[in-house]
């Protein structure tokens, strides 16, 4: 196989997947990762594709990446906001929480409480809390999206209806002055269910996130009790969240 033809491969395999792992284009592609990494460098100056560490995503898809390459962005960040976050908890609580990453960092931070009982649509979440002591998850059923390992289905109102939360924690693509917006119609849906059945929804977004705005609205500013983020909020969001009587905070 030419390098022309590895390279036509490699489009044509992240065209359906988004990311990949360099691990994983050499052994579809059957060459090694060494020649890999070398096309993937050739791919990148060629402005098709961008190179990230353990792989690789196509340029103009984004807007919805792989879960694994979204666990890698801003990761001190959420390590922050995940440390904020958990003293909202306490003992006992039910709790919503989405399938951002920044959520399962929290979920990291858990362990001294007891009693928690979660509702989530997050397939690697539902997993982390199954094996915790006192801790009881409730998985919500539908599609299974391979790429994000969470669930969806049209029917998911009537799951979430069946339950109230004390607290629920969700995150987003991005804050702007419309409210908090997604690139993925089904998870804005989800969050729109958590808001409408919960005592008090907490959204935990990173400062890389501010002011950007994208196709699907998850929920205005009303609909928000506690901003939690890395940093200080832009002003204009700031004065948002004040004239919505928002709890915000930040390290």
């Amino acid at each position: 196989m030419t390098p022309y033809e590895r390279q036509e491969k490699i489009l044509q395999l992240l065209n359906r997947n988004n990311f990949m792992r360099t691990s994983v284009l050499s052994k579809h592609i059957l060459v090694s990762t060494a020649t890999i990494r070398r096309d993937l460098k050739h791919m990148e100056q060629k402005g098709t594709i961008k190179k990230v560490s353990g792989g690789a995503y196509i340029v103009g898809n984004n807007s919805d990446l792989a879960y694994e390459y979204t666990n890698r962005i801003s990761l001190e960040k959420k390590k922050v906001i995940a440390n904020l976050a958990v003293n909202l908890l306490k003992n006992g609580s039910i709790v919503f929480i989405d399938a951002s990453t920044t959520v399962n960092i929290l979920l990291d931070r858990i362990d001294n409480f007891s009693n928690l009982t979660f509702l989530t649509n997050s397939i690697f979440s539902a997993k982390k809390i199954a094996v915790m002591e006192s801790k009881e998850v409730y998985l919500i059923g539908g599609k299974v999206d391979k790429l994000y390992m969470h669930t969806h289905s049209p029917y998911s109102s009537e799951t979430t209806d069946m339950y109230h939360s004390d607290i629920t924690f969700i995150s987003g693509r991005g804050l702007s002055s419309k409210g908090v917006s997604e690139t993925n119609l089904n998870e804005a849906a989800i969050k729109r269910m958590f808001r409408d059945n919960t005592d008090c929804l907490v959204l935990l977004i990173d400062s890389t996130k501010m002011n950007k705005n994208y196709f699907h609205i998850s929920m205005d500013f009303e609909s928000i009790d506690v901003i939690i983020s890395d940093k200080k909020l832009p002003d204009n969001l700031e004065i948002i969240a004040l004239e919505n009587n928002i709890r915000v905070i930040y390290e």
